[in-house]
Order: structure tokens, then sequence, then C-alpha cells
């Protein structure tokens, strides 16, 4: 199986194989420390991580003017405006902005520290990535985002980050009602309409369908599958209950709470004194 970014374009050879994107989108991950900004770049500013390579992640859209690469082999590049990059944490590069003089260029920013239960991280190379061109819908998710951060919102805007990599990575699974889709993507927000895309059905004859084939509606399945790996974060990990929250797209700590009562009987936290006696 191989993956691809916006507009089908392949985001490796010469910077990332096929092997290292395999590995990562096999791992459960989450993302921490959001910041999302729309920026002011002068002409001639440049950024250089070559000494002090990239201490956080980021997603990058290019709005209004080019911006151009310099990898830490030499290679130079230029991205054009509509493109997108990924700077994974410890990346090594440098960018500069080429304007007009008295310009003033408006990329948008996305920074956050990935990582998988344990803490680790999880991107599996330290290479930048092309992802191609946004289209329409990428381009509002990336504004929202920046709205989103200046409300002080950081779990909305989290939610718009996971959306987008779920965008710009699709996995296309050929299974009866993209059972396995769900299994591989239950911290991603799953959307009913996708899902019946995804197996061209309408979200009506999914719905008839998937309940014939596991007895349950899609937000029930989904919902279930969600709490399964709460309980699973609760006992293997430290994390906090609102990070398993945004983990798993639920985006709201007291419907959380409710969710897992419901199914379990048990709060979060009762639940893992529980484990913490035993």
């Amino acid at each position: 199986m191989h993956f691809s970014g916006a507009n089908g374009k392949m985001i490796w050879g010469d910077i990332m194989d096929a092997s290292m994107l395999n590995g990562f989108f096999r791992t459960d991950f989450c993302i921490k420390e959001v910041v999302a900004s729309r920026q002011n770049r002068k002409n001639k500013e440049n950024f250089v991580f070559f000494e002090s390579p990239r201490k956080r992640t980021a997603l990058f859209l290019i709005t209004d003017y080019p911006v151009k690469y310099q990898l830490i082999s030499g290679e130079t590049f230029v991205c054009d405006v509509g493109e997108m990059m990924l700077m994974p944490q410890g990346s090594r590069y440098a960018a500069s902005f080429e304007l007009p003089e008295n310009v003033i260029s408006h990329p948008i920013l996305l920074s956050f520290i990935m990582m998988d239960k344990n803490g680790e991280d999880v991107w599996p190379g330290k290479d930048i990535v092309r992802l191609g061109m946004a289209d329409g819908e990428l381009r509002v998710l990336f504004s929202s985002a920046v709205e989103a951060y200046k409300k002080g919102k950081t779990n909305t805007v989290k939610a718009k980050i996971y959306e987008i990599l779920g965008k710009l990575f699709p996995l296309k699974d050929e299974d009866k009602c993209a059972i396995s889709y769900i299994n591989r993507h239950i911290t991603s927000t799953l959307s009913i309409s996708e899902l019946a895309a995804r197996c061209d059905l309408s979200e009506t004859a999914y719905r008839r369908q998937f309940k014939d084939l596991t007895g349950m509606s899609p937000v029930q399945y989904i919902t279930i599958l969600k709490i399964e790996k709460a309980c699973e974060l609760l006992n293997e990990c430290d994390m906090s209950l609102n990070d398993i929250s945004d983990f798993l797209g639920f985006n709201d700590i007291a419907y959380f709470h409710r969710v897992f009562k419901k199914i379990t009987g048990l709060t979060p936290n009762e639940f893992r004194e529980i484990k913490n006696i035993k």
C-alpha cells in the first residue's frame, strides 16, 4: 500500500522513502503544545535550522509569495503559493523569503509536538516534506486553526490539525463498511459521510449495512472503540485525562467523562485508581 499527499502527489522520493512513511502511519500518535499563526515575513528574511534543528513539528501553508528552501545536503527548491510543507521536529534546513520591497508575506504556520503514548517522537524521518497544493478545504482548515488559536481554543486547534493530517494522508480501504479503516484511525475525527463515501454508499445505506454487519450504529462502534483505547491508555501510560480526551478526538473533557462512565460504569479517574491498586 502507498500513501499520497494533496492532489495525489507522492510525498517521498529524494526526501523520504515509503518504508519510513509506512512506519509512521502504523503508529498511534497525539499532538500537544499547539501554536497557530498567520506570520508576517519581510523581504530577505531567512530562517536557518542547520546548526540548531527544529524543536517542534510544523505544517506550513504558503499563502501569497513563494518560499525558497535549502536542505542540509545543499539541494535547493522553491515552493509556490498554495503549497504545503511539513517540517518535522529535528529537521535541518533553511527557508528564505524573496519578496518585493516593502511587501509583507503572510504564510500560515501550525506548530506542535507529536508523540506516541509513551512520550516518544513518532516521526520516522528528519527531512522536510513537500505535501503538494492545498485545496480549498485545506486552506479553510489552516485559516480556521489560526482563528481558533486567537480565541484561545487550543482543543479546536488540535482538532483542526488532526483533520488536516487525516486529509493529507488518506488510506484507502476496500473492506466492507471500512471497519479496518476505522480501527486504524480511531484517534481521528471520523465522519459518517466520509466513511459512506469510502464504501461508495449513501449515508442511509451505509448506516443500515453497518448495523447489519456489527449489530450497532457506526457512532456506537466508534465511541466504544475510543473508550477501549482510553482504557488502554489509562492502564499503560501516565497521559493526563485532558490529553487522552484530545488524543481520541472528544475535544470536551466533560463529554469524555460522561461517555466513559456510561460505557464502563466508572469515571476515568476511578478506572485509573483501580489499575494502580492492582
